[in-house]
């Protein structure tokens, strides 16, 4: 049995599989890993990629492709998708993993070479942490290797909402017993979502040092800022009583979700079967959210008030700039 089920979805991974393949080859845990690459759509390019890797590595990869004939269409909303979300997919690839430990890597993300060591170095060293995160730094090519550091607190149980964050998780199969799995309603939000819970019944721990290379190019669904991020960023705060998460400007847009069920395995769960504080966090939420619109409703206006009140300003200013009743600014650069 391997030690590590590496799971990766994937859709138009063209340009990022052969050096996710590299990366793959070059891990010190490689000779205890599996690979589990559910993909959505593959290309002929992407199948010959795949095929070549496994047939350098027989026996590593797990290949599962999607197509019109097995997809899970639970979401039909318009847009530019995979036949699959990537909880979906998620789901796929956990149902087929055997190892002890899972690990999430994205195909277009580049893991340092000994992360799955360190990270399972973590899980090893006391059973009750349930998943392992880290540092990393976020890069705007493929390829690069300096760009944005991203630091994150150490976990705290206390204050798990806060402090359960992080990347390039890597977790105990066994924690799905308790918090089930990814929520198949979600494209965007599904891995805080899951996290929230895992830190709810279990413990989680940093693993010390950088563990990857994020990719933000900003057209990801989580990066965007025309995505689903925000809408269901308030979703999963409404579900978990995330008081600033919720925009109300977006609660209408929330109602197309089951806020207080899970999809996952073909059915909806209750949420309270797997995030034992549900009513009382939701309870909490309803006492705190009539002052919380109030101040959000409050902040909103006066941002409006100062938006009106700078747009007739900066009208007059060109005008008379440009009747030589004003002097026209200084350039910049000056």
């Amino acid at each position: 049995m391997p030690t590590v089920s590496v799971i990766t979805p994937v859709y138009r991974g063209e340009p990022y599989l052969s050096a996710y393949f590299e990366a793959l080859a070059s891990q010190t845990l490689f000779n205890h890993l599996e690979v589990i690459l559910v993909h959505n759509q593959p290309s002929s390019v992407e199948r010959g990629l795949v095929q070549r890797f496994a047939g350098t590595h027989p026996d590593k990869l797990v290949h599962v492709v999607v197509d019109e004939r097995n997809a899970s269409c639970l979401d039909h909303r318009s847009g530019n998708w995979a036949l699959e979300t990537v909880a979906q997919s998620m789901n796929r690839a956990i149902a087929r993993a055997s190892g002890k430990y899972i690990a999430l890597w994205n195909v277009d993300d580049v893991r340092v070479g000994d992360s799955l060591e360190r990270q399972v170095a973590v899980l090893e060293s006391d059973d009750r942490i349930g998943l392992t995160y880290g540092d990393y730094v976020m890069v705007g090519h493929p390829g690069d290797t300096g760009g944005v550091q991203h630091t994150f607190p150490e976990f705290d149980h206390e204050n798990y909402m806060s402090t359960y964050g992080g990347g390039f998780q890597m977790w105990r199969s066994s924690v799905h017993d308790v918090a089930g799995l990814f929520d198949e309603q979600l494209r965007s939000g599904a891995d805080c979502d899951l996290w929230i819970r895992i830190a709810a019944q279990s413990s989680m721990r940093k693993t010390p040092g950088n563990v990857g290379y994020y990719l933000n190019t900003g057209m990801g669904l989580s990066t965007r800022k025309d995505g689903l991020r925000f809408v269901e960023d308030a979703v999963v705060g409404l579900r978990y009583g995330i008081l600033h998460q919720i925009d109300y400007t977006l609660l209408r847009q929330t109602r197309h979700y089951r806020i207080s069920e899970l999809y996952f395995n073909g059915a909806w769960h209750p949420v309270r079967d797997y995030f034992g504080e549900y009513d009382i966090r939701t309870a909490s939420l309803r006492r705190a959210w009539p002052r919380e619109l109030r101040r959000q409703r409050r902040t909103r206006l006066w941002r409006d008030i100062a938006r009106l009140w700078r747009g007739p300003r900066h009208a007059a200013g060109v005008v008379l700039r440009r009747i030589g009743l004003l002097a026209p600014r200084s350039p910049s650069c000056l």
